[in-house]
């Protein structure tokens, strides 16, 4: 199961991400992180999704081509992370919202970009819940 952990986040991304959490909290919208660090073995199975397993094309990476897969002495040390937005009532067990035209994900979008980052909603097969650093691509090992 891929990570949820800030920890799993590379040093450069970790106070952003806190930055974009607690950013996004103070315009009332409450953010989850759902993937910090991927697998090379998690990231193939996503791939594989839509091609040779069940289920819709959602990345165009294979394990080793995101910026979730990076590691650094053989550590977890992405420099991606994904998040969903709770519903309007603040507390996640009252389900998500994944509708990607609400207000909420525009401003969440804001506030990442403003903070330096890429939001993967700028792509041609747009992933809104992706949040990256503007960087070199940094080998895995």
């Amino acid at each position: 199961m891929p990570s949820r952990d800030i920890l799993d986040l590379c040093d450069d991304l970790k106070p952003l991400c806190r930055d974009f959490i607690a950013q996004c909290d103070k315009a009332g919208i409450t953010v989850i992180l759902t993937t910090t660090y991927r697998s090379n073995m998690e990231q193939d199975a996503l791939y594989c999704q839509g091609r040779s397993a069940p289920g819709k094309i959602v990345t165009k990476a294979r394990g080793g081509q995101s910026k979730h897969n990076y590691v650094l002495d053989k550590k977890p040390d992405s420099h991606a992370f994904d998040f969903a937005i709770a519903k309007q009532y603040k507390s996640p067990s009252a389900g998500l919202n994944w509708d990607t035209k609400h207000a909420d994900w525009k401003k969440a979008i804001e506030i990442g970009e403003n903070l330096g980052l890429v939001s993967g909603s700028r792509w041609k097969m747009a992933d809104w819940a992706h949040m990256e650093l503007l960087s070199p691509t940094v080998p895995t090992s």
